[in-house]
């Protein structure tokens, strides 16, 4: 009879333990923290380079990026670039916006970037940004992940 007992009580602990959470090394880790924000108002055309954050060691980051125009000209496009550099090269990602999401046009974008220590990220308009007719704004957020 006693070990009958001593065996449910331990069954009951087992399943105890099953049932309380587990921390892991995961869980420990920080939340990602933003450290650049930028945003362009209501512009219309291009736009100097803008340094949006320049890390002080190697690290991971998060690009995230949303664009919005009320129309796009016909054969044009808005074209929003970011730039860094991994360990390997210089680097860069792209959004845009052309005549065939218009009227009303957005689009969002997020890229996860290994960047190099002293060197920035960069937003710029694209290579083939050529709409300077219509308004548009871009909404910038970096988290160091």
């Amino acid at each position: 009879m006693r070990k009958s007992s001593i065996f449910s009580i331990l069954g009951v602990i087992v399943l105890a333990m099953a049932l309380v959470p587990h921390w892991t090394a995961e869980a420990a880790k920080p939340v990602p923290i933003i450290v650049a924000k930028q945003v362009l108002s209501a512009q219309v055309g291009s736009f100097s380079p803008i340094t949006l954050f320049t890390p002080s060691a190697d690290g991971d980051y998060r690009v995230s990026i949303y664009l919005d125009a009320t129309t796009v000209s016909s054969g044009k496009a808005i074209i929003i670039d970011w730039h860094w550099t991994d360990d390997n090269a210089s680097q860069f990602s792209s959004v845009s916006l052309n005549q065939f999401q218009s009227p009303h046009a957005f689009t969002s974008f997020t890229d996860i970037i290994h960047v190099t220590s002293g060197n920035a990220i960069v937003l710029q308009p694209g290579a083939n940004f050529n709409d300077t007719i219509y308004t548009y704004n871009v909404y910038v957020t970096v988290e160091e992940l």
